[in-house]
Parts: structure tokens; sequence; C-alpha cells
């Protein structure tokens, strides 16, 4: 199912989508050398030759994504009777190049013994964990532990222990070497270090001591604590749609001060919600996942409205009709439903959580062209990374 990202990756500027397809041609001339390399046939060449021809062959895109190699799934063999390869195209925690990545993924050719993926994968075991975590952080593994908890707003917040300050940062590594990059994405909360007796956050100078030898005894036991709470927490999201039917949930209010800045709600005042939870991530400044809140592999967005003088929204009322439409279209076309609407001093919001983005939108601005609200409109995105977009609704007339 189609996301904000890959939403967002289809809309990339001409510019990179030439580079997408600048890439994928020089990767088809290099694979035949890449794979000679990986499996021994070609023992002239090593790493180095490998990130030339890999930068190379990113061009602009070098300094934007981040790439893995590793072996392929054990899904069958290749004709040259090898399992094949993997390659990871990533942006790692920039959630704003995540559009960039997918757009990559999007656009790989079928290329037999290869298989490509926008995240790194789980490592699969949990053997040999921080001699990976050392390869990934270019140092010496200090940890002498680490431990998971429940951070706020559905997020799972790691806590690393040693002797030096970015024990917090090699704990967050094994965590995603656990459970994967695209769990880590969705899931990882605050990352802390326990130097000495207390914990600091990442970045802060701390206390130093004497590096005492690796023990990897405790790795097993984290791991499984990893794996264990990132199921727990999957499972305890609520099953079904993400929008409760407008009719029979609760509602809860905030209210909020209008912010400075470009933030696209920057100017809500009151705020209304069937999922004070979702909300309470949003307003507390978390970074956001649908993943985290739905089951469905739904996407959250926002209609932002300008209040005008032929539609100014002086009533609640107006609002909640409003919002009441798009639910109830919404709903008539299995899309999704509405969870949240807002007043700000100059826009008026309607929140929604759809499974299709493109009809979802054609939809809200069916509505806004059938009620003759004609201020100028925008679809705003509730994901990590594109939470500064805002996607202008080019025509409100009636779509059939």
């Amino acid at each position: 199912m189609a996301d904000a990202y890959d939403f967002w990756a289809e809309r990339l500027p001409g510019e990179q989508q030439a580079a997408v397809g600048a890439f994928w041609a020089a990767f088809e001339r290099q694979a035949a050398f890449l794979d000679a390399v990986f499996t021994g046939k070609d023992r002239s060449s090593g790493g180095e030759e490998v990130g030339a021809c890999m930068n190379a062959a990113l061009g602009p895109l070098a300094d934007e994504i981040y790439w893995e190699f590793g072996p392929g799934e054990a899904t069958g063999e290749d004709e040259a009777g090898e399992a094949g390869h993997f390659l990871a195209l990533t942006p790692e925690l920039f959630h704003s190049k995540r559009p960039l990545a997918r757009a990559l993924l999007r656009a790989a050719p079928e290329m037999p013994g290869w298989r490509f993926g926008d995240a790194r994968r789980a490592q699969g075991t949990h053997d040999h964990l921080l001699a990976a975590v050392a390869t990934r952080a270019f140092r010496e593994v200090t940890l002498t532990g680490a431990e998971v908890q429940a951070g706020p707003h559905r997020t799972i917040d790691v806590l690393g222990h040693g002797p030096e300050e970015d024990a917090g940062g090699q704990a967050g590594l094994l965590f995603s070497l656990i459970v994967g990059e695209a769990a880590e994405r969705d899931w990882l909360g605050e990352i802390a270090t326990v130097v000495g007796s207390g914990a600091r956050r990442r970045g802060l100078s701390g206390l130093f001591s004497r590096r005492p030898a690796v023990d990897e005894t405790w790795v097993p036991a984290f791991a499984e604590a990893a794996e264990a709470m990132l199921e727990a927490m999957r499972a305890d999201r609520t099953p079904g749609p993400f929008a409760p039917p407008r009719a029979e949930a609760e509602r809860a209010l905030f209210q909020l001060a209008p912010e400075d800045g470009s933030w696209p709600r920057a100017d809500i005042v009151t705020y209304v919600t069937t999922r004070p939870d979702y909300a309470e991530a949003r307003f507390g400044g978390v970074p956001l996942s649908a993943a985290r809140f739905s089951t469905e592999g739904e996407s959250f967005i926002g209609l932002r409205l300008a209040r005008s003088s032929a539609a100014p929204f002086e009533e609640v009322t107006e609002r909640e009709a409003l919002a009441d439409a798009i639910d109830a279209d919404l709903r008539t076309a299995a899309l999704g439903g509405v969870f949240g609407e807002a007043h700000g001093s100059a826009h008026v919001y309607v929140d929604a959580a759809v499974t299709d983005l493109p009809r979802a939108i054609a939809t809200i601005e069916r509505v806004l062209g059938q009620r003759a609200l004609h201020a100028p409109a925008h679809i705003l995105f509730d994901e990590a990374g594109l939470t500064d977009l805002a996607l202008p609704l080019a025509s409100h007339q009636p779509i059939h």
C-alpha cells in the first residue's frame, strides 16, 4: 500500500528524478563488477573500488543517500548458483530524504541476483552484534550494557551503559541492527547514555572512566527485550480503522498558543479530536509515524483551509459541518475517516486517516467544491520529515 513517502516520491523535482534514472543506468553497468567483488571472483578490487563505483553512480545523490551491501534473501539462487546480493539505499534517520530513497527503490530495475530496499535489514541473528556496531560506528565498541524502556507517545527509548558519552549512540545502533532500520525509524524514541551512576542525553559532556573489557554476554538478553517490546507496542495498537465513528466517540479539546514560524499548523488555537493520544504526540513535538498508531497501513493527512470573507468560519458549527461532510464521503468510499479538526487565527483544519492518498485528496477537493469553498486550501502530511510540506489544491470544482 502506497504511503505518504511514496506520494512525495512521485513528486520529486525534475533534477532528482533524472538523477534517480541515471543512478540505475550506471548501477546496471557496474553490477557484474560488484558481483565479482562480493563473490571473490575479482580479488584485485576491494572496498575502495566499490565505494568509488557507488559514489560515481549516485552522482549528485551521493551526499543524500547512504548505501550498504549484504547477502541476498534466502529465496532461491540466481543463474550463477549464488544467493545473490542486497543493496540498501537509505536516508538513515534523515526523514525528509525518505521520499528520495523511496523513489530510488520504486525505480529499481529487475536484476537477477539482486534485491533492493530503502532500509537496512535486521541482522537476523544475535551473534556478533557488537562487531557489527563497531563496523557501523567506525570505532571500537565500549558498551557495557543497554536497556529499552517504553517512551511517551508509543516510542521505545534506548539507554546505553558505558564509560564514554557515545554509549547511547552505540546502543541505538545495536537496537537498529536487532529490529531493522525500518522499525527503528517508526519506533525509536530518545537515546540516552548512562555514564557512571547517572543518565545523560546524547551530546552532553560527561564522566570518563577506565575502559573495561568488552563483555557480550548481556547482548542476547537486550536483543530479546528489544524485540519483545517492539512486538508488544505493535500489539497495543487499537485494531481496525484509526478514526472511530464521529457520532460514537468522545472528543478531547486542546487549547494551544499560536506559534511564530513556518510550521503549516502554527496558527492553531483550538483542536478537537477523537484520538487524543495522537494529538499529544503531534503537539509534543515527537517525530510522527502512522505505523505507531494505525494497524491498517493508513496515512494521516490534514486539510488546511484559509478563512475568508466569503467563508470566515466564525462559528465552530460551520467547521464541524465541513468535517462531517468530508468524513461521510471518505467512509462511503471506504477510504478512512476524520479524527480531528481545528480552528486557527487564519485557517480551519480537518484531519483524516486514509488508505489511498490520491483518492482521499480528490474526495476532499470535491467536498470543497460542492460547498463552494474556494479560499486557498492545502493538504498537510503528518509523517516524520513531511510535516513542513503543504500540497496546494489546484481546483475546488466538483470532481465526477
